[in-house]
């Protein structure tokens, strides 16, 4: 080895220790054999010793457990207010009618109430709204719900443009609801000319 304050050993003084190292590991006789009682006893306490290393639980001092109960609320608190937030009702949140903001109302029908009567004693004439898939579509943009009832109907003109008039019932038998919609009455856009509602 070199100086005392060197603390790198030179080449050869490596080279000889692996040597050496290497000699008596390879040498039998280098040390003497392990009695068997020896070993019993060696693996004995290691089989003993296995169990008894467990981890001790930290104990909570009363402020770390508050803590812990107020956090766990919180988060309880965040779930359920998630839950109302977003798990709404999947139904739309306005009425199965129309409403005045869905509308746009002639300041009166074009039919008078008699007239309405005999398009409902008449057989109806939906003109384009006489294909049951458009019927529908214009009722659904009209806010009706699929049960509704058109009990009768005419082609006219309302205020220059070509129309159609659908008399519908709901549960009320004695109470009919008129509507008058332009030709482009479909999804998405009512056309909604005129309604009215008259009553036996």
């Amino acid at each position: 080895m070199g100086s005392g304050t060197d603390s790198t050993p030179d080449p050869e003084t490596v080279t000889r220790l692996r040597r050496e190292l290497a000699y008596l590991g390879s040498d039998t006789a280098s040390a003497p054999e392990v009695p068997p009682a020896v070993t019993a006893r060696i693996t004995a306490a290691l089989r003993d010793a296995s169990g008894t290393h467990a981890v001790d639980r930290p104990v909570l001092s009363r402020s770390q457990r508050t803590g812990l109960v107020l956090g766990a609320a919180a988060v309880v608190a965040a779930v359920v207010l998630a839950v109302l937030t977003l798990g709404g009702d999947p139904e739309p949140q306005f009425p199965a009618g129309p409403t005045a903001s869905q509308i746009t109302v002639a300041p009166s029908f074009p039919l008078s109430e008699q007239d309405l009567w005999e398009v409902v004693a008449a057989a109806p004439d939906l003109g384009p709204l006489a294909d049951p898939a458009r019927l529908a579509s214009c009722l659904a943009a009209l806010g009706y719900p699929p049960t509704v009832e058109v009990v009768g109907g005419r082609q006219l003109q309302v205020s220059g443009r070509p129309a159609i008039l659908l008399a519908l019932t709901g549960d009320d038998p004695d109470r009919v609801h008129a509507v008058a919609v332009g030709t482009g009455c479909g999804a998405g856009d009512s056309d909604l000319l005129a309604e009215t509602t008259v009553r036996r």
